[in-house]
């Protein structure tokens, strides 16, 4: 090896060393990895959300809130109120949803993922497999839509509905399976401590004939008695009468609808549940059994706008016949 190369091997390494040694003194630079939130946008004017609807994966609307002069109703509920709580709480989930990893971008691999718009599906689609749910935001009166997907062991696939990139989230954001499921389901607003009278009466049904009311002793303390309770009869249990009242009070629909006049023309030969109030406020409930379905209408001396529509269960609570508080009648072993 001559001379000359020996030293321009020599001069290289030194070169090597002096930029290695360089290097090592600067600040380190990362390359930036950070994911741009896939819901930047909303989340800029969150605060100025007007509306949502939630569509199901069979393209049926489960949920149109709109706010209208300060009030979130339920339009695809007959405009009834929105336990705002429950809205709020799944925003905040959505909001804070974070996409963590991209998923593919080839739309026909959405299926896979439970990404597919149902407003795309063809009418003759016969079913919702590889559909989402497709969520409208209305914010600043412009419109994002956001397919929400399938979830997964640690979160949930998604996309933006105008946009080929999808994503797994960090979390999963449940959607409400009815628009019930926003509302506050309870029929009144007040308490069962504020009941002092129940009467339940039926030209037709006679056993739906029965009072309760509270005890009439100094030292009550919320006592409610049966007052036609034959004496030969015992309750069924010492609590039965007390039960029912809290019952009356905690009632819930299944349904709510638009005051409907016509139905309601015969309300003398319906059955009624009377309530009176501690504040001798009086409140009238009428119940309309019709194609195996109960609807109950609530009278408080104000245009009605709503009738509530009753589950089973819910139904037998305000049609109570008088035998159901009392123990059934044992026949007397005649003696030898």
């Amino acid at each position: 090896m001559t001379n000359r190369i020996i030293t321009f091997l020599a001069l290289t390494a030194a070169i090597v060393m002096a930029a290695t040694v360089y290097l090592s003194q600067q600040p380190s630079v990362e390359q930036s990895t950070e994911i741009k939130h896939w819901l930047s946008e909303v989340q800029q004017n969150k605060a100025k959300l007007t509306a949502v609807k939630i569509y199901s994966p069979d393209n049926q609307l489960i949920v149109d809130a709109q706010l209208v002069e300060d009030n979130w109703l339920m339009q695809n509920a007959a405009g009834y109120q929105i336990k705002t709580e429950s809205l709020a709480k799944w925003y905040n989930q959505l909001l804070t949803a974070t996409n963590i990893e991209a998923k593919t971008a080839k739309a026909e691999n959405f299926a896979r993922l439970g990404l597919v718009n149902p407003a795309d599906m063809t009418n003759n689609a016969n079913n919702s497999e590889g559909t989402g749910h497709l969520v409208v935001l209305t914010i600043v009166d412009t419109e994002h839509k956001l397919i929400l997907g399938d979830a997964t062991s640690s979160g949930q696939f998604a996309r933006l509905a105008t946009q080929q990139q999808s994503w797994l989230l960090d979390q999963y954001v449940s959607v409400p399976a009815d628009a019930s499921d926003w509302l506050n389901s309870k029929v009144f607003d007040f308490g069962s401590a504020q009941i002092e009278k129940l009467q339940s009466s039926s030209t037709t049904q006679t056993e739906l004939n029965w009072t309760i009311s509270k005890a009439a002793t100094e030292d009550n303390d919320g006592e409610f008695i049966l007052e036609n309770k034959p004496a030969e009869r015992e309750l069924t249990y010492s609590g039965v009468v007390n039960s029912h009242v809290t019952s009356i009070a905690n009632l819930n629909f299944a349904d709510v609808q638009a005051y409907n006049a016509d139905l309601w023309q015969n309300k003398a030969e319906l059955a009624q549940l009377s309530i009176t109030l501690k504040e001798g406020q009086n409140v009238t409930v009428y119940l309309l059994e019709q194609e195996q379905q109960t609807t109950l209408l609530v009278d408080n001396g104000t245009e009605p706008k709503w009738q509530y529509v009753l589950a089973g269960y819910q139904s037998s609570l305000v049609l109570k016949p008088l035998d159901s508080f009392l123990q059934a009648i044992t026949e007397q072993t005649p003696a030898e």
